[in-house]
């Protein structure tokens, strides 16, 4: 059985990373309103930082969502092994997809059938 100060360790540590997914996220959605309101700003000629500042922070994101995850697995193998590796594959999921999915393709509507 871990020490009561470890677990406490562990829980802080792990509610730091969850903290920094919120920190992180809403900023850069933020962020990223010019390219998801206009469809042509990337075509274009605007030299933004703030874009750059949103892709920043949405690797932040992708740290902090597999931080938590790895944070957590000790906690929750000691109650099941399969729950605690699929913990680690959700925060790895997520952390994908958020870094696959740019704004531009977040922004552009879909195609028309027909």
């Amino acid at each position: 059985m871990p020490n009561v100060s470890t677990l406490r360790r562990t829980a802080i540590v792990a509610g730091l990373f969850y903290l920094a997914t919120e920190v992180t996220s809403i900023p850069a959605l933020l962020l990223h309103q010019p390219v998801l309101r206009n469809g042509n700003y990337i075509a274009g000629a605007n030299a933004d930082n703030s874009v750059l500042l949103g892709g920043f922070f949405e690797l932040l994101l992708v740290v902090a969502c597999i931080g938590s995850a790895v944070t957590l697995y000790p906690v929750v193998k000691r109650q099941s092994h399969s729950i605690a590796l699929r913990l680690i594959a959700a925060g790895f999921n997520v952390s994908t997809i958020t870094a696959i999915s740019s704004p531009e393709v977040k922004g552009r509507t879909p195609l028309p059938l027909g």
